[in-house]
């Protein structure tokens, strides 16, 4: 008889630990920005000498920018930047044009033969510039002719030479490393 309600009480104190009676709440954050201790570890120990690393003032965030992008003559170019919110596990893929010449919003237009297309970068938002830099990696794959709106309204050569298509694929691919996309 003692038996009984000792484990009455023990099942109810082990019931009440357990998951609660609501639906599992999802992740308020976008699963294509989550980093790993493991993933970060990799590319801090491993790729992160390559890079050049600033952190934001504030914001608790350090930004990435691949070192080879500081040897290219180009003055007009696009340098992806890997942003590593480490207080909220993410990471975010931001484009940095530089150069006085891209107009605003920027706008890339890519060329394949007869076939060609327009990425605008509208609105400017974390979100936004990940699914820019995702079209201009596929299409540094895919070998299409990239060119940029710039300020006069003129098309200007954009990721122009294998150097610059290079170095922004490795950024990208290190990126999709950091977030376990790759």
């Amino acid at each position: 008889m003692k038996k009984n309600p000792l484990l009455l009480i023990l099942g109810l104190a082990l019931f009440s630990c357990g998951n609660p009676g609501g639906p599992p709440t999802a992740s308020s954050s976008d699963s294509r920005f989550r980093t790993t201790p493991p993933s970060v570890l990799y590319f801090k120990n491993m790729r992160s000498a390559y890079y050049e690393q600033t952190e934001l003032p504030g914001a608790r965030t350090e930004l990435y920018r691949l070192r080879k992008f500081s040897q290219l003559k180009q003055q007009n170019i696009i340098i992806p930047v890997i942003a590593n919110n480490w207080l909220e596990d993410e990471a975010y893929l931001l484009l940095e044009a530089t150069g006085p010449a891209f107009a605003v919003p920027l706008t890339i237009r890519w060329r394949t033969g007869p076939d060609e297309g327009i990425y605008r970068l509208q609105p400017d938002s974390a979100d936004k510039q990940y699914e820019l830099a995702m079209r201009l990696f596929e299409s540094l794959q895919a070998g299409h002719r990239l060119s940029a709106m710039s300020t006069d309204s003129t098309w200007i050569p954009a990721l122009e030479g294998t150097d610059a298509r290079s170095y922004y694929s490795t950024t990208v691919r290190d990126y999709l490393r950091l977030t376990e996309a790759l």
